[in-house]
This record gives C-alpha cells, structure tokens and sequence, in this order.
C-alpha cells in the first residue's frame, strides 16, 4: 500500500489546461516546464504539489492535442499517477510511455476532495499489463482535516472498454477477379507513364 494526497479535478480538462500551448515550444528547462503545470486550470498547484501526489479526474482527462508536456509537466512535479474516470486516448498512451501511472476507475472523483489522502494497493494494478484486463485496488479515503476515514473499494478497468467492446471489426472484402474485359492489356502503357526511349 503506498500513500498519496489527491488533487481533483472534473471532466474534459483538455491538454492546454495541463500545459499551456503557448510554452510548448518556448520552454526548455525542466524548472520552468514544471512551473507552468495546471496553470491556467489552478493557479496553486504548480506551486503545491509535492513528489507522489495524484490526480483524481472525472471523464476525459487529458483530451485534445497529443502534447507530450501536458504529462511531461507533471512528471516533474512528482506525480506519479493519474486517476480518471476516462482518458484522452493519447494521453492515456503518453503517461505509459513516460513512466505516469493512469488508472481509470469511474466515481473517484466523487468521493474524494482536494487534499484527502488515499492509500493505493499499487501492486494488484501492475499484475496485468496495464488497458489489458481489469484489476482491483483498495483505496482509504482519510478527510484531510476532520481525520476521519472511509474506505472504498475501487475496480481498475481498461482504457476505452466500452468503445472496443461496441465496435465491431472490420472484415475484409474477398477478392474478386475482374473479368477479362476489364483487364489492362500488358502492350498498353499506363497513363502518365513516359514512353521508352529507343
């Protein structure tokens, strides 16, 4: 079990409310990336956050642009995991291939507050690959102020599982020869094709 106070926040926060678009390219070090985190979303939390904090989101976290800063720039705040209810595609992907945990587990966001702790059994969710089955944790909400605790027992499902499950696959269409009298002469040139020199 490891410990770590929450910042939450609602739906569809989209990647220029994590990372401003206006610094992607103007910023360079890790001190002032870091700084601009969530800042036009909340102005504190750059400043508040400390190393294995997490995010707590409702649906749609991380939506819109494929910036890599919007999660590069909490990884070096120090959170080391992000709790939605869903997740942009994208960002979802960006936050495996930088080292941020994502979990989606449906109504967190609704029983904690900003400045609750949780208590996360993070072993049971890094059993299975993580968006490949669904694995359980058990979080111990304590009120940040008034000490007193609930517990919840939260379910860890895959990314996008109801969109995989209600799409169908594509099959492919067989293969159809075309009758010989809408086959391309071998003598005839292809249009566009430059005649051979002699």
């Amino acid at each position: 079990m490891s410990t770590h106070r929450v910042w939450v926040y609602g739906d569809n926060v989209n990647t220029d409310l994590i990372y401003p678009g206006k610094y992607t390219y103007t910023l360079r070090a890790d001190a002032d990336i870091r700084a601009k985190a969530l800042e036009d979303l909340d102005s504190e939390f750059a400043s508040a956050v400390q190393p294995g904090d997490v995010i707590v989101a409702g649906r749609n976290w991380g939506c819109g642009s494929s910036r890599e800063q919007a999660v590069t720039a909490l990884r070096l705040c120090g959170v080391q995991a992000i709790i939605a209810a869903s997740f942009g595609g994208l960002y979802f992907r960006n936050c495996v291939n930088q080292g941020v945990h994502p979990m989606v587990v449906p109504g967190l966001a609704g029983i904690v507050h900003t400045g609750d702790v949780i208590e996360i059994d993070r072993e049971a969710t890094l059993q299975r690959p993580i968006n490949a089955g669904e694995a359980r944790i058990r979080a111990v909400i304590q009120k940040g102020r008034g000490g007193d605790s609930t517990s919840a027992l939260c379910s860890v499902q895959p990314q996008n599982a109801t969109s995989r499950r209600a799409r169908p696959l594509r099959q492919r269409a067989p293969f159809r020869r075309l009758p010989a009298c809408c086959a391309r002469s071998p003598s005839r040139p292809r249009r566009g094709a430059r005649a051979s020199q002699p």
